[in-house]
């Protein structure tokens, strides 16, 4: 399993804690000051996982996860980012981002999420495709699609659906989808579905 992670961030006390408490948990880290010196990066290596602070010298965290998640190579790539303010999540996962960690944030939580987010795509390469019914989720593709027909999801969308169906192998659990997050009634007809196929 991948377990190099991409800490996207300025030199700090709390960035030097986050590297050695990752480090410390057996990831293989990497720190980078910038939102370019990391696309040219990305171009040659794939980490697991990039976390990013959300106020960089040339680009917002925002707009580095959009990047990253709008470009097919580097879709699959897990996206935390590191914010201040809880009224940034939605739209940090508007953007794609996976999850997002809290500052100031407790390290074991973090490796803890890191762990189960990197989990969710298992061992093997069939877990790319996720298949309920008729309903198939694919990972590589970034697509959901139901009797043939491609359904059209945001990237706010594909990553909770992705979620759901992850959490549903795990837990009992109804929904990881909170209320306030209104979902077009296809979206909503696809989770029911991974809720059902326990």
């Amino acid at each position: 399993m991948n377990q190099n992670i991409l800490i996207v961030a300025s030199e700090s006390v709390q960035t030097q804690g986050l590297v050695r408490g990752l480090r410390g948990a057996s990831f293989s880290t990497h720190l980078l000051p910038d939102a370019r010196s990391t696309l040219g990066l990305l171009r040659n290596w794939m980490p697991a996982a990039v976390i990013i602070e959300k106020a960089l010298p040339d680009l917002s965290g925002f707009d580095l996860c959009r990047i990253i998640k709008s470009e097919s190579r580097t879709l699959s790539i897990f996206v935390l980012l590191l914010l201040d303010d809880v009224n940034d999540q939605l739209n940090a996962f508007e953007l794609g981002a996976a999850d997002c960690v809290m500052k100031p944030f407790n390290i074991r939580k973090l490796v803890l999420q890191i762990r189960n987010l990197l989990r969710s795509t298992g061992d093997s390469v069939a877990t790319e495709v996720l298949k309920v019914g008729d309903l198939i989720l694919d990972r590589a593709r970034h697509e959901v699609r139901a009797a043939s027909c491609v359904v059209q999801c945001r990237p706010k969308e594909f990553v909770l659906l992705r979620r759901e169906r992850s959490r549903r192998r795990s837990s009992r659990n109804a929904s990881v989808l909170p209320a306030a997050w209104r979902m077009p009634p296809t979206t909503q007809a696809i989770c029911s579905t991974f809720r059902l196929e326990r």
